[in-house]
């Protein structure tokens, strides 16, 4: 049998008494950020066009290909896939793909983009508009295509391999998060493309959610006749999106 001493008992009661605080202090801080990333979405949605349009992919699985890719950016994708998880999948495939995924040298030319997509299973229609797309200046480019009369849907994403990549992986992130995340459909207020404009990731990834809830649900009544074989309906309001996070 041990026995303490009543200094031994007064200095454990403290140390279960800090404990017992930090345990508090650390649920209280997670309910904290979750209702501070609420609010950081909630503020986001508001500043948006209440009557645009948030166009859905049909499917929850997406298909993609790596062109030129290093190390880095193959592994910042495979991190991607791994966060989204239980949003939509993304699936690297060989076969014809929705997703390409291109990793470039500044100034590159026309010639230049068509030889790497040479091999390329995107569709002609959407390799032609890449060999002439304009790059953004950060390095950081993507572009998303999503037809309301085919439900096709098809992403573009140019990384500058000097500017992102090798001992970046947070820059990289950064920018091939954010870029996929508007492929997939995250909402802007503009039509183009800016990466670090973007809110934090927490906030892009609980407004997918939301979207893609309400896409689930059905929201738009007006569209049930064009479910797809996902249970997928178009054109999910910003307003049940809202909803769907104040939950």
């Amino acid at each position: 049998m041990i026995k303490f001493g009543a200094r031994n008992f007064w200095f454990l009661l403290a140390v279960a008494s800090y404990l017992s605080l930090s345990m508090i202090a650390t649920g209280a801080s997670a309910e904290g950020i979750g209702q501070s990333v609420k609010g950081a979405s909630l503020r986001y949605l508001s500043h948006l066009d209440q009557g645009a349009k948030i166009l859905v992919w049909p499917s929850y699985t997406r298909t993609y290909e790596l062109i030129n890719a290093g190390p880095e950016i193959d592994g910042s994708v495979s991190e991607y896939r791994t966060n989204r998880d239980g949003i939509f999948d993304l699936v690297r495939t060989s076969g014809t793909t929705q997703i390409s995924i291109i990793s470039v040298s500044p100034g590159v030319f026309a010639n230049d983009i068509e030889k790497l997509l040479g091999n390329s299973k995107l569709l002609q229609g959407y390799k032609s508009f890449a060999y002439t797309a304009r790059l953004s200046g950060d390095g950081c480019t993507a572009y998303k295509f999503t037809s309301r009369k085919t439900w096709i849907s098809v992403g573009l994403v140019f990384v500058d391999k000097t500017k992102f990549g090798i001992g970046n992986k947070v820059e990289t992130n950064a920018c091939v998060f954010g870029a996929l995340d508007y492929v997939n459909g995250f909402p802007t207020k503009d039509t183009y493309f800016e990466y670090m404009s973007l809110p934090q990731e927490p906030v892009r990834k609980l407004i997918l959610e939301a979207i893609h809830r309400c896409a689930a649900d059905g929201d738009n009544r007006s569209r049930q006749d064009e479910i797809t074989k996902d249970g997928i309906t178009p054109l999910p309001s910003l307003g049940c999106v809202a909803a769907k996070i104040g939950q």
